[in-house]
């Protein structure tokens, strides 16, 4: 009996004690690793988040991203702490709980191709991976945290006001988020089209999820557009100029032709170039993994890989890939379906 207690897996208070011990260890090494390598870019970072709460935006797409400037301008305004200082309490606060969730949920999966050690190791190395670039804004941190949920409501099969919650965060932190409310409308399709063959065997389609997904990507249009309309004072001179193949539309900027020149040039082995083309390596990897994971069941995951390939589309249109904090979104979705899809293994098989 000794051999087995001794032998017997930690209880869930020690494990979720563990698990918090190494979310915050992380957290702080890869802050750290910022620090030391962008230090003067995290300040400035932070100073454009404040531009935000008084609508003072380098560029216009910044406004609507409200929720985490205001939590930090909240914790500024609350304490004698600076806005960088703030900011960075904010961002160790949200990594950690990024951190965290990756570890908790994916232990909550009790799915064998899916261990939440593995999925927390690929996490962090993700978001090193992604980390040394020239900005990192708190709806970057913000995101992780989003996705890492959204990822978990799409294996877990959580309920439509769990999506509808967290998309109202989602939208508020990042336009990002309006790929929730498009894997609401996408799902049901996937799930109605490419379930069983008879039609007497297939589910009936899911109109709710269906038309509450239409509404939600409406209303969060209509959010976003309100928010840059009403809150923004006016715009200030950005800190770095736009690329120039980059053009500026007001609520767009359109990249997609600067970034297929970054990418192109960034296949060199000069150490000045900092070895760039690890990032559209990186996209090529979400693009495989996505196929892949859609291949292992189309009517599970067809949605989430469309929704994940529509992300990949829109941070090449929309944003400037090599600005690597842009791609944040996708380290959870890495990191939750990597090891599986790696493994060869169909989901909970």
């Amino acid at each position: 009996m000794k051999a087995q207690a001794a032998g017997a897996a930690p209880g869930p208070h020690a494990r979720r004690f563990g698990y918090s011990i190494l979310a915050l260890f992380f957290a702080l090494g890869s802050l750290r690793l910022f620090f030391l390598v962008l230090p003067h870019a995290f300040a400035r970072s932070a100073m454009v988040a404040e531009g935000v709460v008084h609508g003072e935006v380098p560029w216009r797409i910044f406004q609507s991203r409200v929720l985490g400037p205001y939590l930090v301008h909240a914790l500024d305004v609350m304490t004698a702490l600076t806005a960088p200082e703030a900011y960075a309490y904010c961002a160790l606060a949200v990594l950690f709980l990024a951190g965290l969730s990756v570890l908790v949920l994916t232990h909550r999966l009790h799915d064998p191709s899916r261990p939440a050690l593995a999925a927390f190791l690929i996490f962090q190395a993700g978001f090193v991976l992604l980390l040394p670039c020239i900005w990192l804004y708190i709806w970057d941190f913000i995101s992780l945290l989003v996705f890492t949920f959204f990822n978990y409501f799409v294996l877990r099969g959580a309920k439509r006001w769990q999506y509808a919650l967290l998309f109202v965060v989602a939208v508020l932190n990042h336009e990002i988020g309006l790929v929730i409310a498009g894997w609401l409308v996408l799902d049901p399709i996937f799930k109605y089209y490419a379930g069983p063959a008879t039609r007497a065997a297939r589910a009936p389609f899911d109109r709710a999820s269906f038309l509450l997904g239409l509404g939600l990507s409406a209303a969060g249009v209509a959010t976003i557009a309100t928010l840059r309309r009403v809150l923004l004072v006016r715009e200030v001179p950005p800190p770095d100029g736009l690329g120039p193949l980059t053009r500026n539309w007001g609520d767009f900027q359109f990249n997609l032709i600067q970034n297929w020149d970054a990418i192109a040039k960034s296949f060199t082995l000069s150490p000045s170039e900092t070895y760039q083309f690890v990032v559209p390596m990186f996209l090529a990897a979400v693009v495989v993994l996505a196929i892949r994971l859609a291949r292992s069941d189309l009517a599970r995951f067809g949605a989430l890989a469309a929704v994940t390939l529509a992300m990949v589309a829109s941070f090449l249109c929309f944003g400037l890939v090599l600005e690597t904090r842009v791609l944040q979104p996708l380290v959870p979705f890495v990191a939750m379906h990597g090891w599986a899809m790696v493994r060869g293994r169909k989901p909970g098989a």
